[in-house]
């Protein structure tokens, strides 16, 4: 590797409200940017959430973080991304799972934007007003409204993010996009099989529009449900390397950080009865459920060195893939 640190970009950090502590939330921002991470985006909202709610949480949220200037920055395009990593600060911003909070306005796609959204998955595991999640047992694809807002993101500069969306909603958000496609925290099928997981057509197909995949560290989506080795995690990165390139691979830890005593517990506390609900399938294993923690990411050039990765391909993987696709996208 190089002398000078790679960037690193997590594009999956759940940060809904409830899920912790302002004293915990701070902790693990602080935590990231002591291990050297460049960039992470936030898990603001959900399909459980509502426009009005998520909205005055969102600029909370945003308020809170521009108070800390010398050690967090939010990230309007990818130049602040980069200040902020020569400036020794981090760079954050936000992210939606799934369409439900725009409560069927697409016009509310831009507002979330000017909040600082950068990525939006189109469905959450189960069927909204765009489309269907991977955990639907029927697949209808993408509806009218989906396209919709699929044009508008494309629109604005917001990514279309396809993870935890259904096979055939996925395809067709693929078609219609003007913009590559991102899949901001999936596995591939192959190594574990698992609906949440990718088949190689649709890995091949992001990165045949230039697109990118994340590998999430959720140990149930890597390959034994209980590994959440470094090794776990390299193995679902070298196997979407091998397939379509390193350039269209990098990190979606998706950790949920409260601690294994309540992870269970806010996992509960999420599903609520709701979309939620179908958040496990008959393939998962029962708890504790098990997480790549952040550490771990902060060792890996080291780890892909030691089995021959090029350089230019570590920094790929790490940070600069993601960035490449949010510099063609980001307005």
């Amino acid at each position: 590797m190089s002398t000078e640190s790679p960037i690193i970009c997590d594009s999956t950090l759940p940060w809904m409200h409830g899920i912790a502590s302002r004293t915990k939330r701070l902790k693990e921002l602080e935590r990231r940017r002591k291990l050297g991470f460049t960039y992470v985006s936030l898990t603001v909202g959900g399909p459980y959430d509502h426009a009005d709610e998520l909205l005055r949480f969102m600029a909370q949220e945003r308020r809170w973080i521009e108070s800390l200037p010398d050690r967090f920055r939010f990230a309007e395009n990818t130049d602040d991304i980069r200040q902020a990593r020569r400036d020794g600060c981090l760079a954050l911003g936000f992210h939606l799972q799934g369409t439900s909070p725009l409560d069927g306005d697409v016009a509310l796609v831009q507002a979330y934007y000017r909040l600082g959204v950068r990525h939006m998955l189109l469905a959450y595991n189960t069927r909204n007003l765009a489309g269907d999640g991977c955990l639907e047992s029927e697949d209808n694809g993408l509806s009218g409204f989906g396209r919709q807002v699929v044009s508008e993101m494309n629109r604005i500069g917001m990514l279309v993010d396809c993870s935890h969306t259904g096979y055939r909603t996925s395809w067709q958000a693929l078609e219609h996009s003007a913009s590559p496609v991102i899949f901001s925290h999936s596995n591939a099928r192959a190594v574990r099989d698992h609906p949440r997981n990718l088949p190689d057509d649709l890995i091949k197909a992001c990165a045949a529009q230039d697109g990118w995949i994340g590998i999430t560290g959720v140990g149930r989506f890597l390959k034994d449900p209980q590994d959440n080795s470094t090794e776990a995690f390299i193995g679902q990165l070298e196997y979407v390397g091998n397939l379509v390139g390193p350039r269209y691979v990098g990190i979606g830890l998706d950790h949920i950080f409260v601690g294994e005593e309540r992870n269970q517990e806010v996992l509960e506390e999420l599903a609520g009865g709701g979309s939620w609900g179908k958040t496990l399938s008959a393939l998962d294993p029962p708890p504790p459920y098990t997480w790549v923690q952040p550490e771990q990411i902060a060792s890996l050039a080291e780890a892909l060195a030691g089995r021959g990765w090029a350089d230019a391909d570590i920094r790929g993987v790490l940070g600069e893939n993601f960035l490449r696709v949010a510099q063609a996208v980001w307005k």
